[in-house]
């Protein structure tokens, strides 16, 4: 009981510090340029911890931090520029009326959930390949779409935590981030970790 009770204060406290990190980082980087520098590194980092190495992490931080800039910013502001298309899309469809505006709609929800995949896994899938740049991007779709359920497992983690910091802002603070990227990463780890067939 009592090896329990250690093992979970030690886990909180590695993501409550991991959780720091990675505000501190996109802090320094000014939102702008830190935001995916510092993201990437805490998939990294969950990354080693699932192979059991989870010594000098805010070391390991900071390396991945550095040596993952320029790709992370790349891949993430290409996630951006995504983002932004879906939004126009969602204000052209709301000009619509009618069937069109109907059928639109279900063009839009199957944007929507190309898209929250891809969100999902890229990160994950760019700490654990050396691929070329848009291929991180298939093989992110990839991953979630043969893999329907785990993504959906990751979906409802990221609706709890965020009623969860409705409620209680502080957590934000706390484990806002580490905690739901750590679930993703772990169960994207779970995933390329097995011999799914993806041909480079």
């Amino acid at each position: 009981m009592a090896q329990r009770i250690y093992r979970m204060s030690d886990f909180i406290m590695k993501i409550t510090l991991l959780n720091f990190y990675w505000i501190f980082i996109t802090i320094v980087g000014m939102g702008v340029f830190g935001l995916f520098p510092a993201t990437v590194a805490l998939f990294a980092v969950v990354r080693q911890w699932s192979r059991g190495n989870d010594e000098k992490f805010f070391r390991q931080f900071v390396t991945y931090v550095k040596k993952d800039f320029w790709q992370a910013n790349i891949l993430g502001y290409i996630l951006v520029i995504m983002g932004f298309l879906l939004y126009a899309d969602v204000q052209f469809i709301l000009q619509m009326d009618g069937l069109l505006q109907e059928f639109m709609k279900y063009g839009f929800v199957f944007l929507f959930i190309l898209y929250f995949i891809i969100a999902v896994y890229l990160f994950p899938v760019y700490v654990h390949y050396d691929l070329p740049l848009f291929k991180y991007f298939q093989f992110a779709f990839i991953i979630g779409f043969v893999k329907p359920i785990r993504t959906i497992s990751i979906a409802a983690c990221i609706v709890v935590i965020y009623l969860v910091s409705s409620y209680f802002p502080g957590t934000v603070i706390f484990v806002g981030i580490s905690a739901p990227l750590a679930y993703i990463m772990w169960v994207a780890y779970g995933l390329l970790d097995q011999e799914i067939n993806l041909e480079v």
